[in-house]
């Protein structure tokens, strides 16, 4: 594995974001940034300020566990630390010029701890389950799929919303997906229906996260997974063949076409930077779960990963192309590019293992 270019591509993504929309202007006269940034404290800890936190750990949890992997010596916390926090003040104080951004030492402060969390990760993973694990990139499928129905971990009251068919759809294949990834840790049959089960279960579990919501038809098709997995294996190829029937339909529904198409965006994640961060957060994890899981089936069928990333990429393009003429959708860039990272962080992942089971 080289970890380094995973922890690269982590501090290209966060800068990226923090950066955004990358319209500058001065700071207000008079006003020293720092002292921007030493009144910037909130005075309660409300429902937004711990949402905040809740998406820091999804930026920064990656930055501690590969940068303590990537100094990899004894003392590899305090260098990760250091690299937390600076990356974070660096990324708090540009804000202070950034048009439409505000900076906040809150943010550095959990920045910061998260990065020890992840650092921590890095030392239990380095220490132990680095010898009994062998697929690396099926832990991180896991990892994605429990952020994917948990984010932003917050609770709620529980609520099941009617939902759309192509949803479901597109939830079932993942279900699916899931028990193949699962399959790959050559579990015993016991933990494989545990394991399978508990994973499932976040599926209506869904309904108590805040801003989450779940149907019907997504718990029965998560139910309808886990039974027919009871009695029986599924095979990579056909569960691929189902992810992208399920992608396509889900990217063009509801199928209500225009004669003039609408503007295409060639910047990256544009649509996800200009929602409210909460919903799309979440759009990107699912995304991020279900482009993953389609190239990791691809390549478990027998595909080199470079097929993999291809084949998904032109399908995402396709899609893309297609949604210029769906007003309900926004035509961009961002899940062809997707893809693409994804192949970088599965080559990043490479084990012996996985290089002999691909070629």
């Amino acid at each position: 594995m080289s970890l380094g270019r995973l922890l690269l591509l982590t501090l290209v993504l966060i800068a990226y974001g923090s950066l955004y929309p990358w319209h500058f202007r001065s700071a207000p006269p008079g006003v020293s940034p720092f002292s921007i940034i030493e009144h910037s404290w909130p005075r309660h800890f409300d429902g937004p300020t711990v949402r905040d936190i809740a998406a820091n750990v999804l930026l920064y949890l990656p930055v501690g566990l590969f940068g303590f992997l990537t100094f990899a010596n004894r003392w590899a916390i305090l260098p990760t630390l250091l690299l937390g926090f600076t990356l974070s003040t660096i990324m708090e104080f540009s804000q202070v010029f950034v048009v439409g951004r505000d900076a906040s030492l809150m943010d550095i402060t959990s920045d910061t701890i998260v990065t020890a969390i992840g650092a921590a990760a890095g030392l239990l993973w380095r220490g132990t389950l680095r010898k009994t694990v062998v697929r690396p990139d099926s832990i991180l499928l896991l990892v994605c799929w429990i952020f994917a129905q948990c984010f932003p971990f917050l609770p709620r009251a529980g609520t099941i919303v009617r939902g759309r068919a192509a949803d479901a759809l597109l939830s079932t294949a993942a279900a699916a997906a899931l028990v193949i990834v699962i399959d790959s840790l050559h579990v015993s049959p016991k933990r494989r229906i545990i394991l399978l089960g508990a994973l499932l279960l976040l599926v209506p579990l869904r309904s108590l996260i805040f801003t989450r919501s779940v149907s019907l038809l997504e718990i029965a098709g998560a139910a309808a997974v886990f039974a027919i997995a009871c009695v029986m294996q599924f095979r990579p190829a056909p569960v691929a063949l189902l992810v992208a029937i399920a992608i396509v339909i889900r990217g063009l529904a509801p199928f209500e076409f225009s004669n003039t198409p609408q503007r295409f965006s060639w910047l990256p994640f544009q649509a996800s930077l200009l929602l409210e961060w909460e919903p799309a957060l979440t759009i990107l994890l699912g995304k991020v779960f279900i482009y993953g899981v389609l190239v990791w089936l691809i390549r478990e069928s027998g595909a080199r990963l470079t097929f993999a990333v291809g084949t998904t990429a032109i399908l995402l393009a396709f899609i893309e192309a297609i949604q210029l003429y769906i007003p309900a959708h926004s035509a961009e860039i961002t899940d062809p590019v997707i893809a693409v990272l994804i192949g970088w962080v599965f080559w990043s992942l490479a084990t012996p293992y996985a290089r002999a089971s691909s070629a």
